[in-house]
């Protein structure tokens, strides 16, 4: 998790640029497009390793989640815990300020739909075992 976090934490000013330059014109290029997917790729591979499937179940943190994270002190436990707390926080800032822009630019091609789509997923699923969960599981 932790490498997906700092793969993230390198992708967020190129998208926070590139959703800061909607709305002055252009067009999608390649490289913009590339960044787009980097940044969807790396929510997903993110949401299979902090979540579960929620439908036809309960929602639950992943075991390996759980016990990589349970408190023990340790530096490693602490590390955990805080790559998957900074990528959470980097994900709500991208998804607010995607959705700032896109009330501003609704037709604007940087603000990707899909981009938007996946955030709303990853939420989705998280949100269900993290902010919501059913602590006869645990």
């Amino acid at each position: 998790m932790k490498a997906l976090s700092e793969m993230f934490h390198e992708c967020m000013p190129r998208l926070k640029t590139l959703f800061g330059s909607a709305g002055v014109g252009g067009e999608l290029n390649a490289e913009m497009a590339a960044l787009l997917e980097e940044a969807r790729m790396l929510i997903v591979c993110a949401c299979h390793l902090l979540t579960d499937e929620c439908e036809g179940e309960t929602p639950a943190i992943p075991e390996s989640v759980i016990h990589a994270c349970q408190a023990g002190g340790s530096p490693h436990h602490e590390a955990c815990t805080a790559s998957i707390f900074g990528f959470i926080n980097v994900l709500k800032s991208i998804a607010e300020d995607q959705a700032l822009k896109a009330t501003v630019h609704p037709e604007d091609p940087r603000l990707s739909p899909l981009l938007a789509k996946t955030l709303l997923w990853f939420f989705n699923r998280w949100g269900a075992a993290y902010i919501f969960p059913s602590f006869e599981e645990y």
